[in-house]
């Protein structure tokens, strides 16, 4: 069961990781409607618009992703335009 729960927790992080740099650069291809819409599918998810739902506790963790690695000024540049 450890084992299970070490693996769910390195995946949390990947997606973390992966959702972050799909906000924060062109390093994915995306939907031509998704990429026009940039940071503001963080917004789209977090007000459930288009199918999309954000688990719990998802905010914190895409926080802590930046403190982690020393990078507030990207998750400025995420935030500031759905003016947060």
């Amino acid at each position: 069961m450890a084992s299970l729960q070490y693996t769910l927790e390195q995946l949390k992080g990947l997606l973390v990781a992966h959702i972050a740099l799909l906000l924060s650069m062109d390093v994915f291809p995306q939907p031509p409607d998704a990429a026009a819409r940039g940071p503001c599918q963080l917004l789209d998810a977090m007000q459930g618009r288009n199918n999309m739902h954000m688990p719990a506790g998802f905010l914190d963790d895409f926080a802590q992703h930046f403190v982690r690695n020393d990078d507030l000024g990207t998750l400025d540049d995420i935030l500031v335009p759905i003016g947060m």
